[in-house]
């Protein structure tokens, strides 16, 4: 009769703290960071392979531009994002399929929660893996009508666009200070320097800063090619989108007053006409 009251009582406690809503002690996984990423393409291997961002048990597919940055992909996951390539396995699936296996492309470091990333992948010759040059995309540190130069050489880089210039160490990477808020011509001039020689112009042109884009302006060395060969550039740009404004409404037209209503005339005889 005891062990049956024990047993009553313990039954009953159980219930209790299921009707208490308290939490389980089993500890819920966080979401992760969240960011945003531009996935973009220094140059496409040949065969160009199926891509994906793992995001927890999720592939979420992205097909990125080569140099474009303008399509942007949502991630939430680890502080470290993974892009995976689509591989099929030797095992087969019930329908007599090969498996699918999404294999590490390349990884992503997420700095921050929100952050928002402009991510270039290098691959190898093969295609296999890829190495990332990740930039900071964010208004904050690259506001519109800002221009950076990355420099991937191993001179020194002087530009100057109007009376605004920068000096980039091999390597390395900088912004324009300050910003362009209107459209008007200005000069562009880039100059290399190396090591124990005088500075080499490359690039002298006009141009048309847009207060609504932001460019990346990098420059390159093809080692070994002659001197007037071996330094050229390539940019990658984006524009804030433009929303369309609002048409206008056209007023209603004013509709013309009934006109009141005129008295008939009356003949002679003083009937109505």
């Amino acid at each position: 009769m005891l062990i049956r009251l024990i047993a009553i009582l313990a039954c009953a406690c159980c219930l209790q703290a299921q009707d208490t809503g308290e939490p389980s002690a089993k500890k819920i996984p966080e979401a992760g960071r969240r960011a945003t990423l531009r996935l973009a393409w220094w140059n496409v291997p040949e065969p160009s392979p199926e891509l994906a961002l793992l995001q927890e048990k999720d592939q979420v597919p992205f097909t990125p531009d080569v140099m474009g940055l303008a399509v942007k992909t949502s991630y939430v996951g680890p502080n470290t994002a993974v892009i995976a390539r689509k591989t099929l396995g030797t095992e087969k699936d019930k329908q007599g399929r090969p498996t699918v296996i999404w294999a590490p492309f390349a990884s992503v470091p997420i700095p921050s929660e929100g952050a928002d990333l402009a991510v270039i992948m290098f691959p190898d010759k093969a295609g296999l893996a890829a190495q990332t040059q990740v930039f900071d995309f964010s208004e904050q540190a690259f506001p519109y009508g800002s221009v950076f130069i990355v420099n991937y050489t191993n001179a020194r880089i002087d530009a100057a666009i109007g009376d605004r210039v920068v000096q980039v160490s091999p390597r390395d990477k900088a912004r324009f200070p300050g910003q362009f808020t209107k459209r008007q011509p200005i000069r562009f001039t880039v100059a290399v320097t190396e090591l124990g020689s005088e500075p080499k112009l490359i690039t002298s042109t006009t141009t048309i800063p847009f207060p609504s884009s932001r460019v990346i302006y990098f420059v390159l060395e093809r080692p070994g090619a002659n001197p007037d060969e071996r330094y050229h550039n390539t940019v990658v740009m984006e524009s804030r989108p433009v929303t369309p404004a609002p048409a206008l409404q056209r007023p209603a037209e004013r509709q013309p007053a009934a006109e009141k209503a005129r008295p008939k005339a009356k003949s002679e005889d003083g009937a109505a006409r």
